[in-house]
């Protein structure tokens, strides 16, 4: 979790969203189901503009969902941009 702090503090701070990405690997690599890491990667992606990258990473976060407002939230992100995505093909 330290590393997916530092990334928050990349994004948000220092606005460097190619170092936060990579740090959020990094702790993926080191946690594959860490849902912070994986949600906030779906957020970064979504930023750069990558809505199908996007659905992927929300995908992801609503498998590991531990409670009901989790998979709310993330099958609600997911399926807004999968219309998105379907509005601008």
């Amino acid at each position: 979790m330290p590393i997916v702090n530092k990334a928050l503090v990349m994004v948000q701070w220092k606005q460097d969203s190619a170092e936060a990405e990579k740090l959020l690997m990094q702790a993926l690599d080191l946690d594959p189901d860490c849902d912070t890491a994986i949600i906030t990667m779906a957020q970064l992606t979504l930023q750069r503009g990558d809505p199908e990258g996007a659905i992927k990473w929300f995908e992801r976060s609503g498998k590991l969902a531990r409670t009901q407002g989790e998979l709310e939230n993330a099958l609600t992100c997911e399926s807004r941009e999968r219309w998105q995505a379907s509005k601008w093909r």
